[in-house]
């Protein structure tokens, strides 16, 4: 006889959910509301750093514990790499082509400051945001509720996931959204349409994770929509869908190729 699966029996995945909403609350509520006016911005910076330094931890601790295996082999690497800089290369040809922004601008905006403020914040952002978050809400999470699910004999199990593991995602972002609105950043009005936001994103995320089994290409993808360089970054979540698009095309011809392949070593044997 099958047993039931008890999600209040799974202490790994509470323990990991409960850590990671009360983390970003701990950091916005306890440390930077207080401290804000005599806080510095390398000091806000380590602060993030941190916390996604946490998401890292806690990634490590769930995969582990449920053996959750991530592919990460060379020719995954090369493909990150290469989507990742193709997909960057067309959003700023766009940019330029339509006049969202100039080159002279950007030389001027990246000419006020200093090399290493900018290099650090590039860092933090490509590296800790964007991997952080992959790591945990794609590459943990949304492995575990089609496990869960799957256990609980649900039909559709990815599916689920999916909307679940998205939905969590966008309610992470609510003790930023409060902060900001809190502090008079935001309006209430928009930082929960940010959130929508949010959520729609994380669709295109879990949808290029799922087609390319590349966590490594969606951490990347994630950072620089984060932080684009080029342009508004209201226009980065474009970048999702062109690179969406080349995987597709480069999954097309793949296809292609070997069904051509396939093709040659039949008549070879007939």
């Amino acid at each position: 006889m099958q047993t039931r699966y008890s999600l209040s029996n799974d202490r790994t995945v509470l323990g990991i959910t409960v850590l990671a909403f009360f983390i970003p609350s701990l950091f916005y509520f306890g440390i930077l509301l207080p401290f804000r006016q005599s806080m510095s911005a390398v000091e806000i910076t380590a602060g993030s750093i941190a916390v996604f330094s946490l998401l890292f931890v806690l990634s490590a601790w769930g995969l582990a514990k449920d053996r959750v295996h991530l592919d990460i082999g060379r020719k995954k690497v090369f493909l990150a790499i290469l989507l990742s800089i193709g997909g960057w290369a067309i959003y700023a040809g766009l940019q330029l082509a339509f006049s969202m922004d100039s080159l002279s601008n950007i030389g001027l905006t990246l000419g006020k400051l200093a090399a290493w403020p900018r290099v650090l914040g590039w860092v933090c952002t490509w590296l800790f945001t964007g991997f952080a978050e992959e790591l945990l809400f794609r590459g943990y999470f949304l492995a575990k509720i089609k496990h869960i699910l799957g256990q609980m004999g649900n039909k559709r199990p990815m599916m689920i996931a999916a909307v679940l593991a998205n939905a969590i995602f966008a309610l992470w972002h609510i003790p930023n959204r409060a902060y900001q609105v809190i502090t008079g950043q935001l309006s209430l009005g928009m930082a929960i349409l940010s959130l929508a936001v949010v959520f729609v994103m994380a669709a295109g995320f879990t949808y290029l994770y799922v087609r390319s089994q590349n966590i490594l290409l969606v951490g990347m993808v994630h950072g620089l929509v984060d932080l684009p360089i080029v342009g508004d970054q209201n226009y980065a979540s474009a970048l999702i869908l062109i690179v969406i698009g080349l995987f597709e095309v480069l999954l097309l011809i793949d296809k292609r190729r070997q069904k051509v392949k396939s093709t040659q070593l039949s008549s070879i044997s007939i």
